[in-house]
């Protein structure tokens, strides 16, 4: 999780792959907010509300429902990169 400043780009970077990036997005970025990301959000997000803490689990939901932000996954994680929430994260599925 890593907060994004006001000169981080509106965009994502493209999408990310490849040996040098071992968290292969099966996805392309999607915009939010997605239907989709709500079960995303209780599947993955809920569990994990004690140990990110309520400020960041808090934060990252917004993040899922606020207009202008994107989001992409593969079979292990969600990637999620949002400017207007002002922040970028990997969660994997379990931790």
């Amino acid at each position: 999780v890593v907060s994004l400043k006001e000169t981080a780009p509106t965009e994502p970077p493209e999408k990310l792959s490849g040996r040098r990036f071992p968290y292969n997005m099966a996805t392309d970025w999607q915009i939010t907010p997605e239907l989709e990301l709500a079960q995303i959000n209780m599947g993955w997000f809920v569990p994990c509300k004690d140990w990110l803490g309520t400020s960041t689990f808090e934060t990252m939901s917004q993040a899922l429902t606020t207009p202008g932000g994107w989001w992409a996954t593969s079979s292990e994680y969600v990637f999620l990169y949002s400017k207007p929430a002002k922040i970028a994260f990997r969660l994997r599925h379990g931790d």
